[in-house]
């Protein structure tokens, strides 16, 4: 009896709690999910799985939506419904009943594929290679490394992503002169343009020298980049301060523009200048100086020999040294952030000047000026040469 009596206690008290359950803590629900400002669209809420699915137009931040939320009558809702969330990721809901029974509810908003691109406009009708032209549209897409751009028929070229609408794209130097159409992909995704840019030729482009003291007569080299001989022709401008000599004629011979100056041609410090004169484009980089010392004036040819020991001879075969009759004959070593003097000695006979170079200078390489000099006669002359010594 005392066992029968314990059994009957213990089986109203759990029927007691189920039916507490089952009665007053029914399991919540959310019954409405929609996002302020995007009223046309609510949640897709599957009851039985507790989640609930939104997608939004392509492109649109996630971060910062707020939602409003209504919920089975007699629960709260946390979070609250009104604030923020940052919906990149799942966000968790939980339905709380007054007595402490809880409901979670998993809310995923996505958005929608990204669309086909398109390409409203090209910023340029022409473009010379080497520099960018806009390509303007739409649906870009939001991650640089899928987009790709193309001159058809050529193949992928550079470009800077400017947004999902702007791209700026960059031709190379060398890109061969045409029409291209220009494609825009976006992982699978492809537009064409309908209209076409035409890329004309580069500018020339000065690459190096063959002097920059030059001692006329003799042919001044100058090797060129984007030269296409076959199509275009070409000429050497040479300014000197206001004045401009344009035009001067050149043989061409590949990449290299040769032009003979003249033992008459005048002195002084000229830019050099590349032009296209079929297109009438000039080259653009930092002009290239060159320094014309009169040709009928002292100067020296650097032997084929440039490294040389401390207290070793130098000797330069000479020009016109014989012009003044000078007496003096200096050397100037500039290197290593100091100057050295060394006088020389001229052999009238071999037309030659031997300098020594000075014992205690440093070991290094030095570029040379020479003057020459004869104060009875009030007469002083100074010229450089392009060549650098080594000093070991």
């Amino acid at each position: 009896m005392k066992h029968t009596i314990l059994f009957f206690f213990s089986a109203l008290f759990l029927f007691s709690c189920k039916d507490s359950v089952d009665k007053d803590s029914p399991e919540g629900h959310i019954l409405t999910f929609t996002l302020d400002g995007f009223s046309s669209v609510s949640g897709s809420i599957d009851a039985d799985s507790k989640t609930i699915t939104l997608t939004l137009p392509y492109q649109t931040n996630l971060k910062g939506l707020v939602p409003s939320i209504s919920v089975s009558e007699g629960f709260e809702i946390i979070p609250a419904s009104g604030v923020e969330q940052d919906f990149s990721g799942k966000v968790y809901y939980t339905l709380v009943s007054s007595n402490g029974a809880k409901t979670i509810y998993t809310v995923q908003i996505l958005t929608e594929a990204q669309p086909d691109p398109q390409i409203y406009r090209i910023s340029r009708d022409s473009v010379e290679a080497g520099f960018d032209f806009e390509v303007s549209g739409k649906y870009f897409g939001s991650f640089p490394p899928d987009v790709k751009v193309s001159l058809v028929p050529l193949t992928a070229v550079s470009f800077s992503y400017k947004n999902d609408s702007t791209l700026t794209v960059q031709t190379a130097e060398k890109t061969v002169p045409g029409e291209y159409q220009i494609t825009v992909t976006i992982k699978e995704l492809a537009v064409s343009s309908t209209a076409k840019i035409r890329i004309t030729q580069a500018a020339p482009k000065i690459l190096s020298v063959s002097a920059v003291s030059f001692f006329p007569p003799d042919t001044l080299k100058i090797v060129c980049g984007h030269l296409s001989t076959d199509k275009y022709r070409y000429a050497l401008r040479l300014v000197n301060g206001s004045d401009s000599l344009t035009e001067k004629q050149v043989a061409i011979r590949k990449d290299t523009l040769m032009y003979a100056v003249a033992k008459n041609f005048s002195p002084g410090k000229y830019t050099l200048k590349m032009v296209n004169l079929t297109d009438g484009k000039v080259s653009r980089e930092k002009g290239q100086v060159l320094e014309v010392f009169a040709g009928n004036m002292p100067y020296v040819r650097m032997p084929s020999k440039v490294s040389y020991a401390k207290g070793e001879n130098i000797v330069f075969k000479t020009e016109n040294f014989e012009a003044e009759g000078y007496r003096f004959y200096q050397t100037t070593f500039l290197g290593q952030g100091k100057s050295y003097i060394q006088n020389g000695i001229y052999n009238r006979s071999e037309k030659t000047l031997a300098v020594r170079i000075p014992e205690g200078i440093p070991s290094g390489n030095y570029s040379l000026s020479f003057t020459l000099s004869d104060p009875s006669k009030q007469v002083k002359y100074d010229f450089k040469i392009d060549n650098q010594l080594i000093v070991k």
